[in-house]
C-alpha cells in the first residue's frame, strides 16, 4: 500500500510550496488535492518535480454537476475535459468524479430528492460509462503506471448530508 497524502487536509496554515516540502520532508511520495481550480497547477507541477513528489489523484468535477441527475451531464463533462488537461500536466494518472456536485464547505448543492433511487443508479452508470469513454479505461494496480483512470469518490453521507451513496 502507498499512502497518498490529501493537500488541504494537512497544515491548514501553510501555503501549497510550504505544504509540499513539508510532505516530502516526511517522507511521502503521492499527493492528492480536491478542487483543481483553485490551485495553481503550473506551480504544484514544478513543486511535485522539485521535491519529488507525484500528484496521483484529484477531482474531475467538483462544482459542476452531478452524476446522479442526467440533467446536469452536460457540466460535469465540461469540467471532466478541463480536468484531464490538468492531469496531463501533473501527469496525474487518476481523477475522483463525485456523484453529487459540492459547494462551499463541501456542502451538497442539491441531493435530487425528486429521483427515484433506481433513477440515480441508472443516471450514475450511464454518466460514468460515457467518462470511460473520455478518458479510456484501463486496470493497474500500481500507482506507478501512467494509465489514467477515473475513481469513483463515495463520501460518508453522515460528513457530507444529501451525498448519494
Amino acid at each position: 500500500m502507498k499512502p497518498v497524502i490529501c493537500l488541504e487536509m494537512l497544515y491548514p496554515e501553510l501555503t501549497i510550496p510550504q505544504k509540499i516540502r513539508e510532505i516530502s520532508q516526511a517522507g511521502f511520495l503521492y499527493l492528492e488535492f480536491w478542487d483543481w481550480k483553485d490551485k495553481d497547477i503550473p506551480l504544484i507541477s514544478s513543486l511535485s518535480q522539485r521535491y519529488n513528489i507525484r500528484v496521483v489523484n484529484f477531482s474531475g468535477q467538483r462544482r459542476q454537476g452531478s452524476l446522479i441527475s442526467s440533467k446536469t451531464h452536460h457540466k460535469v463533462f465540461s469540467d471532466l475535459e478541463e480536468a484531464i488537461r490538468v492531469a496531463k500536466v501533473l501527469n496525474c494518472p487518476y481523477l475522483m468524479l463525485l456523484t453529487n456536485q459540492l459547494g462551499e464547505g463541501g456542502i451538497v448543492e442539491n441531493s435530487y430528492r425528486e429521483l427515484t433511487l433506481q433513477e440515480k443508479y441508472h443516471n450514475t452508470i450511464t454518466s460514468l460509462k460515457k467518462a470511460i469513454g473520455f478518458v479510456g479505461f484501463e486496470y493497474s494496480p500500481a500507482l506507478d503506471s501512467h494509465k489514467s483512470l477515473i475513481k469513483i469518490k463515495q463520501l460518508w453521507n453522515a460528513v457530507f448530508p444529501g451525498f448519494f451513496d
